[in-house]
């Protein structure tokens, strides 16, 4: 059996060379096996995995992974993960974009610690 789909997709994202920290946010019972998948992605020392909870709504599930960010964030890709994760390349341009331009693209948000 190959990697599963999320080890991928951590793959893809830590390519990006800004990216610091990714946030998982699952269910409890699932806590496990997605620390098992984040292992099998081989990330790279610099990406720090952490959890959070999810929530009841969708909302409320961002809202955790936000609060579970690091404290200097100053830009949070939200990856929903009924849509495929787009090429290295699209994303670290949306994310240099973003970060040029100070504002919102699709698929992006950015976030304030209050």
């Amino acid at each position: 059996m190959g990697k599963p789909i999320l080890a991928w997709t951590l793959g893809a994202l830590a390519r990006l060379p800004q990216l610091t920290q990714i946030v998982l946010v699952t269910r409890a019972e699932d806590r496990d096996m997605a620390r098992e998948v984040a292992r099998q992605a081989n990330l790279p020392e610099r990406v720090r995995i952490d959890f959070a909870d999810g929530g009841p709504l969708r909302q409320d599930s961002v809202f955790n992974g936000l609060k579970a960010t690091q404290a200097d964030a100053q830009l949070v890709l939200i990856h929903d993960r009924r849509a495929p994760v787009s090429g290295g390349e699209r994303i670290g341009g949306r994310l240099h974009t973003c970060s040029r331009n100070r504002r919102r693209d699709t698929g992006l948000q950015r976030a304030r610690h209050h």
